[in-house]
């Protein structure tokens, strides 16, 4: 994912399956988790980030490189870090830099 297109990635188009995988890498899954928890409460986000994971790699025939465990410990992890660094925004974001 380059940084100059991060809006591309959507809660909608997450959810809706229309990401695109070729540019779905590690940056956009936090990117993306972190939008999840800055609309909902962490387990509101857990619950609907995992939930649409599992249903984009059913999607797109690769249900084993889900995992419950390592999903729910970024979730949480991401979770904890905006809390601790109260700052608006992704830019601002230690996940980011």
């Amino acid at each position: 994912m380059n940084r100059a297109t991060t809006p591309d990635i959507t809660i909608e188009s997450f959810e809706a399956g229309t990401i695109d995988p070729q540019h779905f890498d590690h940056e956009a899954h936090v990117y993306l988790a972190w939008l999840y928890l800055e609309q909902s409460p962490v387990f509101d986000a857990v619950w609907r980030y995992s939930d649409g994971l599992r249903r984009l790699t059913r999607q797109l025939g690769v249900p084993g490189k889900y995992h419950e465990t390592i999903t729910l410990g970024w979730l949480f992890l991401i979770a904890s870090r905006r809390r601790a660094a109260n700052r608006p925004g992704w830019r601002a974001s230690p996940i980011c830099q």
